[in-house]
């Protein structure tokens, strides 16, 4: 038996929700994962077809073919409507998998303009468009395509417009640097709902487009961010008549905007609702507003290239109800027990009197008396408030729009009662990128580590990938990212997201290959960024070995090697002449008092040296897959030049030591394969002695911590790498989860000021990849994931892990476990994948089916 178990549309995973079936026509592909009950099978030949409204738009006939994707390669197809693709896949063995779902092109020549409010209305008030028009021909299809910038909430005669949600998705669409680039959210299949009088209503938040802080900080630095400006809306009705003819309804002069009342909203800050000046119909066409408008022609006035969004929605995922709460000076305080981005979901109690003003607070830490520690946030408010109508009903709920915040505590004040159980709850706001990938063994602190890496992530997923989500900032720093996005794939989706980011990354890219610390490029941050910064890199070299995206590294390979070529001009003798983070926030002690954050230990030059040398070999990777063969050559030669030059200037044969002969400066040369060959295992002796006599106090930040787990594991030191995964005294995993954490911190100390505190940051949980790669021991070897390596790693006092990752080509398992005197490991192999399997001295060649190996323990 075959079974074709999921499908893709250009590598973007279908799921239940309309948003996974949009796409663009550019490079249009579909793959698929299959289901098998003969062991080492594969694909033999596939077929697919797309039909229009029953119409064969294109047939590729039978494939003879291995390969679980095919391009499509066909005429131009309709925009806007639902296209229906079926696929047949046959075995070797001339089994039939039959697969069918349907995808939109959700892409279009844009033939509207920007709209505005008039002079006058006040900055942070949300602004409300709207549009009433009447048809009087019978519908055949219609969409709306609408980019509001900051944010959005769209409504048709009153009802939202987004799927599974009364609030709509209110951090639409994603954010871009919209000087450079925009993009639209496409609503399809409305003609169900249009009447013969109808209005849309369109809500514009501030988001991103403008906020207190980001001013604040622009006049502060002297530097204007290019994406900043007024809120703005561009969109069209595009409607389709059963006669044949088409008509678009577009933001022009003849739609109008007022205020309502979402009087006050800022993404850090948060929103005030004063529910007095709701007027539940103003988006029907019984409403009427205040008729101010401003045009501005599209494309003018620093408005950039108009793209569809194809990220999944920042939306509720996870919901909390409080695990405790209590009153303090008339006020109530919640622990969601769970430290996340979002907002409070609040019913709202009966009785309230009109003006009454209920205050929502939200942190990630309290004080010692139980109230809310929120000098960590910074200058951020993050502080929601609704005022009372008088009229609430029970059953009403205010859930803050345009806005979230990162935390795990709140306060309600205003109240006279105590809320009643199930009135509060966190609602996590975030893009969901998960897949079923999963990872537990034997011991419950590495467990809880994971869940903590896993929720880190989660919880700075907002059409970028964030340092954090609760302080002023919430940006998409490069540094950081160069451990994380090795990781990210195993268990997220990471398609959409990382060609977002690599466009965004190119979007800001200067004419000298220079790009930002910050993606989109924020007034934080500098140009060029820090050498460290080969995450722009990674997201592309990721998509292709875990999607078979190499379309994104055809985009982006001039950008790739703009960036390289700027760190080779800003070298002397091939020594990388600037650093401006290196390896980051250490523990304290290893780091200089007088430079923050910055290692005291570890030079910055050398790190990004080696990141250049990293970025060579790189580029010279991809060039091979492009065909790009005297490239390829060039950067490969370019690579070992760097690598000499980094012996030169930096190794002494005689200690057999880099640099100032700190754990990174060890860490980093043997991850990267610049030791001398025959020196490389006493260097990781070296390396394992001085962490031993440390007591485990390791002197490794942001990147380097990632890599010592590795290194240790790869050189025979698996149970040091294990002892100090599992330790719980300071520095250490465990010390933060001693203290209540439930995502992982940006420092090693728990601290008590408004400094570098962030207790949900992502870039020291990147050790979950050492969980997949070394203790699964799972590695990519060929894009697709059409071969992988499986070598675990076996700690004496760990005595089970079971982890399963989930591939294009299906869930790739591995479990290994000791029982009675000897060590057992099953593999199994998804549909169309190989593996190597290296386990007790011998390396065995498995093809798809279920495999077991057995050892002396």
């Amino acid at each position: 038996m075959l079974e074709i178990s999921s499908a893709r549309i250009n590598h973007q995973l279908l799921t239940n929700s309309v948003r996974s079936h949009l796409t663009t026509e550019k490079n249009l592909c579909f793959s698929w994962s299959a289901r098998s009950n003969r062991d080492d099978n594969r694909q033999a030949t596939c077929k697919a077809s797309v039909e229009a409204n029953g119409t064969v738009i294109w047939d590729s006939g039978i494939v003879v073919t291995d390969s679980q994707t095919l391009a499509y390669s066909g005429p131009a197809l309709p925009r806007g409507i639902p296209l229906h693709f079926n696929i047949v896949s046959t075995d070797i063995y001339g089994e039939n998998a039959h697969c069918s779902d349907y995808f939109i092109i959700s892409n279009i020549d844009w033939q509207a303009d920007w709209i505005a409010s008039a002079p006058g209305m006040e900055r942070t008030r949300a602004r409300y468009f709207r549009k009433t028009f009447t048809l009087s021909k019978q519908v055949k299809n219609a969409r709306l395509y609408a980019c509001g910038i900051g944010y959005q909430q769209v409504y048709l005669n009153g009802r939202s417009l987004d799927e599974n949600s009364d609030k709509g998705h209110p951090l639409d669409p994603a954010f871009t640097d919209y000087s450079k680039q925009a993009q639209y959210v496409l609503y399809p299949s409305l003609q169900d709902r249009l009447e013969t009088e109808n209005c849309i209503g369109i809500i514009v938040g501030l988001g991103w487009r403008d906020n207190d802080l980001m001013r604040d900080a622009s006049e502060k630095r002297g530097r204007e961010a290019s994406f900043r400006g007024d809120p703005m809306l561009t969109a069209m009705l595009v409607i389709d008549y059963e006669d044949g003819t088409s008509e678009t309804i577009a933001t022009d002069e003849t739609w109008t905007c007022g205020q309502g009342p979402i009087v006050y909203n800022d993404l850090y800050n948060g929103t005030t609702f004063d529910a007095r000046l709701d007027e539940p119909l103003w988006a029907t066409s019984q409403w009427s507003g205040v008729a101010l408008h401003a045009v501005v022609a599209y494309n003018v006035g620093g408005y950039g290239e108009l793209v569809p969004m194809q990220l999944p929605p920042i939306e509720a995922n996870e919901e909390y109800a409080p695990i405790s709460q209590w009153q303090l000076n008339g006020n109530f305080y919640f622990d969601f027990g769970q430290n996340l981005a979002g907002v409070i979901r609040l019913r709202l109690p009966n009785g309230l009197a009109a003006g009454q003003k209920i205050t929502l607070s939200h942190s990630e830490e309290l004080d010692e008396n139980g109230e809310l520690y929120t000098l960590t946030l910074r200058a951020a408010k993050a502080t929601d408030t609704y005022i009372a109508s008088g009229n609430e009903k029970a059953g009403d709920v205010f859930q803050a729009p345009f806005t979230f915040h990162g935390f795990r505590y709140a306060c309600i004040s205003g109240l006279e009662l105590p809320p009643p159980a199930g009135s509060v709850i966190a609602v996590a706001m975030r893009n969901n990128f998960d897949k079923s990938s999963f990872f537990t063994c034997g011991n419950p602190l590495l467990n809880q580590l994971y869940r903590c890496c896993i929720a880190t992530e989660r919880a700075n997923s907002h059409s970028m990938l964030t340092d954090c989500p609760q302080r002023n900032e919430r940006m998409g720093w490069l540094n950081d990212a160069t451990v994380r996005f090795e990781a990210f794939p195993y268990a997220f989706e990471s398609n959409t997201i990382f060609r977002k980011i690599i466009q965004d990354v190119l979007n800001d890219q200067a004419s000298d290959g220079a790009i930002g610390d910050t993606t989109p490029f924020h007034v934080f941050g500098n140009m060029p960024a820090d050498p460290v910064c080969s995450s722009f890199l990674i997201a592309g070299l990721e998509a292709y070995l875990h999607d078979g995206d190499i379309d994104v590294i055809r985009h982006a390979f001039d950008g790739f090697k703009a960036w390289t070529d700027c760190l080779l001009s800003h070298s002397e003798n091939l020594i990388v002449n600037y650093s401006h983070w290196g390896d980051w926030a250490g523990p304290a002690y290893a780091c200089n008092p007088e430079n923050g954050a910055r290692s005291a230990v570890t030079p910055g030059e050398f790190m990004s040296t080696g990141f250049l040398f990293f970025n060579c070999q790189t580029i010279s990777r991809m060039a091979e897959w492009l065909g790009k063969y005297d490239t390829a050559k060039e950067y490969a030669d370019k690579a070992k030049d760097v690598k000499e030059a980094m012996l030169t200037k930096w190794y002494n044969p005689e200690t057999n030591l880099f640099a100032t002969g700190s754990m990174a400066c060890i860490v980093f040369p043997l991850w990267l394969g610049i030791y001398p060959k025959e020196k490389a295992t006493a260097a990781a002796k070296q390396l394992h002695d001085e962490l031993v006599a440390a007591d485990y106090k390791f002197t490794t930040g942001n990147l380097c911590t990632r890599y010592l787990f590795e290194v240790l594991t790869q050189y025979g030191f698996v149970d040091e790498a294990y002892e100090l995964a599992t330790r719980d005294v300071y520095p250490s995993f465990g010390f933060m989860l001693q203290q209540e954490a439930t995502t992982i911190w940006e420092r090693f100390e728990l601290k008590k000021d408004g400094g570098m505190n962030s207790h949900n940051h992502p870039m020291y949980a990147s050790v979950y990849h050492w969980f997949y790669a070394f203790l699964a021991g799972i590695k990519v070897t060929s894009p697709s994931c059409r071969t992988v390596t499986v070598k675990p790693y076996f700690p004496a006092r760990l005595q089970s892990v079971q982890c399963g990752f989930e591939t294009t080509l299906g869930t790739l398992s591995v479990r290994w476990f000791r029982r009675y005197g000897a060590l057992y490991l099953h593999v199994t192999v998804p549909f169309g994948m190989t593996a190597t399997v290296e386990f007790d001295g011998h390396s065995a060649v498995c093809g798809s089916g279920f495999h077991v190996f057995e050892a002396i323990d």
